[in-house]
């Protein structure tokens, strides 16, 4: 579960490596699964958006968190 945390936190490899004692390997690939866990969660759970006589509009922002060093 650390792992899962500091990964989710967007540590950097060698840092979770060292604090963990794994190789780079395993973070990455622990990276990987819960990425791909997190996918298959909203693919399943997403929703339509918009709809008849709706008009939806898009642009090009980006929504996420940034690692401030």
């Amino acid at each position: 579960m650390a792992i899962t945390y500091d990964i989710l936190r967007r540590d950097y490899v060698h840092i979770i490596e060292n604090e963990h004692n794994c190789s780079d390997r395993t973070v990455t690939d622990w990276g990987k699964f819960c990425r791909e866990t997190m996918l298959e969660y909203l693919e399943g759970s997403s929703q339509t958006i918009g709809g008849p006589n709706q008009i939806v509009e898009i642009d090009e922002s980006k929504i996420g968190l940034a690692k401030i060093q």
